[in-house]
């Protein structure tokens, strides 16, 4: 009996055992399954989708309440809706529009076809969701704006794309810019402020700085026809309630080696603005003293002057 009792104990316990040892085996086996696989199938990264990620918080990350900028559309339209032109955007909204050429305001009737930069962000977005089938984007790399964008929808649909640029983008407290010290020359293609082109296919610039105390400088950008032989200067008056900016030729000798060719420019002047009143005052460049008709207009806006 007792034997018995021994057996059947001795039974028991190895199945115990038995079982004991498999739910360890068991408990290992879920240990192991439950670490995460690899996916077979990982959803491809959209590069151009991570691009735009990317700059738009850049460009949050600025959070500009008012800044200003070039916008220009780039397609086989009338010359109204490809001239470019300098938008003043505050709180998202465009504010002022005025014609790089000339410098003058924008008609109400041609305002819808320019964006702020956030709507261009939006364009973008929106050609991403919808499977565009080409989207080209370069973004600005300090502060991430869109600065020239083409999209074609569909291929096989003609005269659909969308191709703009944003260019010269510029933020300052109260909407003033501080002076610089100096102004540099730029290429024939770029945009700023006020081109005016002539037959010898010359163009100026004009960038217009003030401050508060009274101070007041112009960059005039332009280029004249031979750097060899001569240099310019520019000189400043007041007349009749208007600047004048003139342009002047200073004849050089040079002893190295040189190839006459168009040779770009830039000064930057200071204006006389002592005991002036605060208000907006025309400025207006001429090529030579008897230059009568200016080539380039603006004007600068004083808020207070020094007496």
């Amino acid at each position: 009996m007792l034997n018995n009792k021994h057996s059947l104990l001795t039974w028991v316990v190895r199945v115990l055992c038995v079982v004991m040892f498999l739910l360890v085996l068991s408990g290992c086996r879920i240990t192991v399954d439950a670490e995460p696989s690899p996916n077979p199938n990982p959803v491809p990264v959209n590069p151009i989708e991570q691009l735009y990620k990317q700059n738009l918080r850049k460009w949050q990350l600025q959070n500009f309440e008012s800044y200003d900028f070039v916008f220009q559309r780039i397609c086989f339209c009338p010359r109204e809706i490809t001239r470019p032109a300098r938008a003043v955007v505050q709180d998202d909204k465009i504010t002022g529009l005025r014609w790089i050429e000339t410098y003058e305001e924008v008609s109400a009737d041609k305002q819808n076809i320019f964006l702020t930069i956030d709507a261009i962000f939006d364009l973008i977005k929106s050609a991403i969701d919808k499977d565009a089938a080409t989207i080209q984007v370069d973004y600005d790399a300090s502060l991430g704006y869109p600065t020239k964008l083409f999209i074609d929808y569909d291929e096989a649909i003609a005269d659909e794309e969308l191709n703009i640029q944003a260019s010269f983008l510029k933020t300052a407290p109260n909407g003033v810019e501080p002076i610089p010290s100096s102004c540099e020359p730029y290429s024939t293609n770029s945009y700023e402020y006020g081109i005016a082109s002539n037959s010898d296919k010359q163009f100026a610039t004009l960038q217009v700085f003030s401050e508060s105390n009274g101070t007041a400088k112009v960059c005039v950008r332009s280029q004249h026809t031979n750097g060899c032989i001569e240099a310019v200067e520019v000189s400043s008056s007041f007349e009749k309630g208007m600047f004048k900016l003139t342009k002047q030729i200073v004849p050089i000798q040079t002893f190295i080696a040189c190839a006459a060719a168009i040779t770009p420019y830039a000064r930057l002047v200071e204006l006389d603005v002592v005991g002036l009143e605060p208000g907006t005052y025309p400025i207006n460049y001429h090529v030579s003293e008897n230059d009568t008709n200016p080539r380039i207009q603006t004007s600068i806006e004083l808020r207070s002057t020094s007496n």
